[in-house]
């Protein structure tokens, strides 16, 4: 048996005992139910060795939780780890390495970081990670490299699961005629990662237009009312031979519960770079700066 600590009853410590023993026979449920027996069955009261014991005690219940895929639990226990010390300890500070309050409070940041990293909070995990590594002055651990390893992985899996989900697009297109023409709806999908935020990144929402645009572009020149399905140019009446796109995008309106939108106020022009078609850029330039809108506006030039 372990040595005794003051004001710990042998009882007591019999149950810790027997409940790191069926911990490591990965009876991770019968452990976690004699860990909480002591827990629930001890006041707050007590000298340091018996704050110190039932902080080992809790940390050792969230490594049951943890083997168990408890994390939420887990992390609430480990926060009171933390969060608790005796009166020769407060939270971050700290104590020659190998002692008890040492080796519980390294632990427990390890843990949480394992969880928060389960849970895909990897900013809250390496938050932990680095006041671990505060904690211990720098020293390197294997098990600490390992979990920043698995951190910066899981991250990057993340990233890339969320890039390959889409939602469905509404991509409506408005005609700029003399004669009123009724607008072309399509139907398309976004990248879920362009759609969840309240501010949709610049970059990739511009690459995400262009490809729109670039995708539609030679069959909308079709379909207008002359023959061959052509337009005419907005401005002079000719026979259009292409479009200035021109974009009103709502891509956070996901955010609300509503389906992602793009407006495009297409204009056919006589010629590409052409008076009609700088004299559309340069309009629609000066539209898009009066039109309140809540999401980002686009103009693929």
């Amino acid at each position: 048996m372990q040595n005794q600590p003051p004001g710990i009853l042998e009882s007591v410590l019999k149950l810790k005992e027997e409940a790191n023993r069926l911990y490591q026979k990965k009876s991770y449920t019968a452990a976690l139910g004699v860990y909480s027996k002591i827990l629930d069955n001890s006041g707050t009261e007590g000298n340091d060795d018996v704050k110190e014991f039932l902080r080992t005690v809790r940390s050792n219940r969230a490594a049951a939780h943890i083997a168990l895929g408890h994390y939420a639990e887990a992390v609430e226990d480990l926060q009171h780890v933390l969060s608790s010390s005796s009166s020769g300890h407060n939270e971050g500070s700290k104590a020659p390495i190998g002692s008890p309050f040492a080796t519980t409070t390294r632990k427990s940041y390890l843990r949480l970081a394992r969880c928060f990293c389960e849970l895909g909070k990897f900013d809250d995990a390496t938050k932990h990670l680095d006041a671990h590594r505060d904690f211990v002055d720098g020293m390197r651990a294997p098990e600490e490299d390992e979990l920043r390893e698995k951190v910066y992985r899981d991250q990057q899996n993340a990233a890339i699961a969320t890039e390959d989900k889409t939602v469905p697009l509404k991509y409506v297109v408005k005609i700029m005629q003399s004669t009123p023409t009724a607008p072309i709806r399509l139907y398309e999908t976004v990248p879920l990662s362009l759609v969840d935020t309240g501010y949709p990144p610049e970059t990739a929402s511009n690459q995400f237009l262009a490809k729109l645009v670039m995708k539609h572009d030679a069959w909308l020149l079709k379909q207008g009312p002359l023959s061959g399905g052509a337009w005419k140019c907005w401005s002079c009446r000719k026979r259009a031979t292409g479009i200035v796109h021109s974009f009103a995008s709502f891509l956070n309106a996901y955010v609300d519960g509503k389906e992602p939108e793009v407006i495009d106020f297409a204009q056919p022009v006589c010629v590409y770079w052409g008076l009609c078609d700088r004299e559309a850029r340069r309009m629609m330039q000066e539209e898009m700066v009066l039109v309140i809108n809540p999401g980002r506006r686009w103009q693929i030039n």
